[in-house]
């Protein structure tokens, strides 16, 4: 399962890397982008519109993390991608693996 999501992982960082920063909102999953990466997902989990459910948090050093969890319903795994400034959420996708 941890192989699986790391591969997910490199495979979404090396298409974010080719121009997936256009796709960025200022909200994900029906919540504004914002707080620490850890805020930002426990957001999406209490007040998100339901669509995918957070499971743990990577940081990548200062500048960027991924919220690792699952789209429903089709329970597949997806991740959000964060851009943080001083630790804070500032734009955010979801990127989805279809």
């Amino acid at each position: 399962m941890v192989f699986r999501q790391i591969l997910l992982l490199l495979a979404c960082a090396l298409l974010c890397a080719c121009g997936g920063a256009d796709k960025r909102a200022d909200r994900v999953c029906g919540v504004p982008v914002g707080g620490t990466p850890w805020e930002f997902a426990a957001a999406v989990h209490d007040r998100g519109d339901r669509t995918f459910v957070p499971e743990s948090v990577v940081l990548i050093g200062q500048t960027k993390a991924y919220i690792v969890g699952w789209t429903l319903p089709s329970e597949q795994p997806d991740t959000i991608f964060c851009d943080l400034i001083d630790g804070k959420v500032v734009a955010a996708h979801l990127f989805t693996v279809e």
